[in-house]
């Protein structure tokens, strides 16, 4: 064999070990994410298990058709007062001014399907199939109305489609910082932040039946909640089922549509309402850096929301609107006392 052919074979052979190696390190790397994968799932699904069992549902679960439904109701009296949450939240966001309002009327609090110990449901829920199931929900566990609805947020859209849909059980609505069905078409200066908020949730989704939103902790419960701390472990536990992300994902796409209606919301007639605004400008240190979002921006975005709310107050014949200082969103958690007294006051005015 000539100089040259041995030259050739040994120039040949080395691409041929190098591809074998190659193929050997992806091979040892897929084989090693597969043992990741699975020891992730196992740990979720081992996790998720102890935190049902130390966690059992405070109210009763109730058929609505095809899935069940989480109610907690406490208290006496009437009108019986119906706590209704914002977005990705469940009945224990309710939980320091619940028991305070089951001291002078009936309170319930629930969970929308697929979040605290309600059942998921694959299909997106709009507002107005939120309404029918906290109706199917209410009938079901044996309360009677007419109700005093207080929404917090997206909760408030909820709120006002039950009115919508059955205005003879509604006896007045207190609305704590709620979404208005304008806003998505208004406060286009936020889509930016919208964007980056679905693009968390898809992500979530996907890590975890990994268990990785348990170790990366993202599910942390703020620690300025005043809901107690076994509500804070509860809610963290019933964070991290596989179900939330996947929920969340689906409420905040089916959200879009309630928030951007050309029309103005419904006319709640002469049903009495309390509008409870929040007093603190929205500020950057309140959200996550999202490139397009400046202070500026936010200021824009709290001149419109303003605006909206009190839109919303004109909805009644019969209202108040009360911008509530230092505080933020979450008007139950900064300042409950205000609510409690808008839900008191309600309650009083109302009763026959």
């Amino acid at each position: 064999m000539s100089d040259d052919s041995a030259t050739n074979a040994v120039t040949v052979s080395k691409p041929r070990r190098g591809w074998r190696w190659l193929r050997r390190a992806l091979a040892g790397l897929l084989a090693l994410l597969v043992v990741v994968g699975i020891a992730g799932v196992s740990y979720q699904a081992a996790a998720s298990a102890a935190d049902r069992r130390n966690h059992p549902p405070p109210g009763m679960l109730v058929d609505v058709g095809g899935h069940r439904l989480h109610l907690w109701c406490a208290g006496s009296g009437g009108p019986t007062v119906v706590l209704e949450s914002g977005l990705g939240g469940f009945s224990y966001d309710w939980n320091y001014i619940r028991e305070d309002i089951a001291g002078f009327t009936r309170v319930c609090a629930y969970d929308r399907a697929g979040y605290g110990w309600s059942d998921p449901v694959q299909a997106p829920l709009s507002s107005g199939e939120v309404a029918e199931d906290l109706h199917d929900l209410l009938t079901g566990g044996g309360e009677t109305g007419p109700y005093l609805l207080v929404g917090h947020s997206a909760g408030g859209v909820h709120v006002r489609s039950f009115a919508r849909l059955f205005p003879d059980e509604v006896a007045g609505m207190v609305l704590v910082d709620s979404s208005n069905e304008n806003q998505g078409i208004r406060m286009t200066m936020l889509e930016p932040l919208e964007k980056e908020q679905l693009s968390s949730l898809k992500a979530c989704r996907l890590l975890s039946p990994l268990g990785l939103m348990r170790v990366l902790k993202v599910h942390m419960v703020p620690e300025d909640a005043p809901i107690g701390a076994e509500a804070k472990a509860a809610w963290l536990g019933r964070m991290n089922q596989n179900s939330f992300c996947g929920t969340a994902v689906r409420e905040y796409q089916a959200f879009q549509a309630d928030i951007r209606q050309t029309t103005p919301p419904a006319s709640l007639g002469n049903i009495p309402l309390v509008v409870l605004t929040r007093g603190r400008d929205i500020s950057l240190d309140e959200l996550p850096p999202t490139e397009g979002v400046t202070q500026e921006t936010l200021d824009d975005a709290t001149r419109v929301w303003l605006e909206l709310q009190e839109e919303l107050a004109g909805l009644s014949t019969n209202s108040t609107h009360q911008i509530v200082p230092d505080s933020g969103h979450y008007i139950h958690w900064d300042q409950p006392s205000i609510v409690l007294e808008a839900i008191q006051a309600m309650v009083a005015s109302v009763q026959p």
